[in-house]
């Protein structure tokens, strides 16, 4: 499927083969899948950060035009395989198994936040730039999945229904309750205010050592339209949760700098 809208952009390739009968045969394939949503980001600032890691003039000033006193940013991206495996005695069930790689990030932050970090605070001048009320979280974790996929006879639909065992590998997740920026007209002095909490684990999980643990449920219904050549696809994925353990490290800090470099 594809969207695109100047708030939203998501790109997925649908993990199963279209539906043209009722009897369950042997499948693989691999799957990459996009989802991105964010109040304030526009496509064109979202492909420029992602595709160059440069941000033009013009998707600065559409996304900062966007800008509300709270904004909100999700991403996830997955990729892997699955293989479908018939079951003999019974021609319309399969067994599904999925292997996956996930990277999951979200934030939530104030206008004078975003243009801090975009414009950068010699452009405020003589201002106070609020950067409180931040929030970000990041999350990567690999799963194993098994489940089913059940075709209906004299039907072209199917149900798949499967369960996720997750191993985490990194998770990030800081948040500034009280935070401000001032620079002096002519630069001479920068004063900060900050109070900052940080959870986080150490990168580079093993395949024994993983630094976190979890499970999520998927659900996909489809049906094939034949005389129309169209197909109605309802997913429910990842609902579930990871647990990071308590030798997940932690940072704290409060204080107020004034800085004279």
């Amino acid at each position: 499927t594809a969207q695109k809208n100047s708030s939203d952009s998501m790109y997925s390739i649908a993990p199963y083969q279209i539906i043209r009968g009722a009897i369950c045969t042997p499948d693989y394939g691999f799957i990459y899948d996009w989802q991105t949503n964010s109040t304030t980001f526009t496509n064109n600032f979202l492909f420029d950060l992602n595709r160059d890691l440069i941000l033009t003039q013009e998707s600065k000033k559409n996304s900062e035009k966007k800008l509300n006193a709270r904004n909100y940013f999700v991403n996830q991206e997955q990729g892997g395989g699955y293989l479908v495996l018939p079951v003999k005695s019974k021609p319309t069930l399969g067994v599904v198994l999925e292997l996956s790689a996930v990277s999951f990030q979200d934030a939530s932050f104030g206008r004078g936040t975003f243009e801090l970090i975009l414009n950068g605070n010699a452009h405020y001048k003589n201002e106070k730039k609020e950067i409180g009320n931040l929030y970000y979280r990041q999350i990567e974790y690999q799963q194993v999945g098994i489940g089913i996929r059940q075709y209906f006879k004299n039907k072209t639909q199917c149900i798949n229904a499967s369960i996720n065992f997750i191993k985490g590998d990194y998770a990030n997740q800081f948040k500034i309750t009280r935070g401000s920026v001032f620079t002096e007209e002519n630069g001479e002095y920068i004063d900060i205010d900050l109070a900052y909490d940080r959870h986080f684990s150490a990168s580079g999980a093993g395949l024994l050592s993983p630094k976190g643990f979890g499970a999520s449920l998927n659900f996909n219904w489809t049906k094939f339209f034949a005389g129309r050549n169209a197909t109605l696809s309802i997913n429910i994925k990842d609902i579930g949760g990871v647990h990071y353990g308590a030798s997940t490290a932690h940072q704290s800090i409060d204080t107020s700098v004034h800085f004279t470099g």
